[in-house]
């Protein structure tokens, strides 16, 4: 488990590598993640800590 970075989210993506992304760029989000991946968001104390994409069927 990572440990949350306030204004920061730690995302794991499908192959398992670990993205820092400032909470202030939501540009870095659009372009992680597609319009209907889902996700697993983690929660810590300061917030979302990690955002995990879910594979299977879309």
């Amino acid at each position: 488990m990572t440990a949350g970075i306030p204004g920061t989210m730690v995302i794991r993506d499908e192959k398992g590598q670990l993205h820092i992304l400032n909470l202030t760029q939501q540009t870095q989000l659009s372009a992680q993640f597609k319009v209907g991946d889902k996700v697993l968001a983690f929660f810590s104390p300061y917030g979302v800590s990690a955002v995990q994409l879910q594979i299977g069927n879309r």
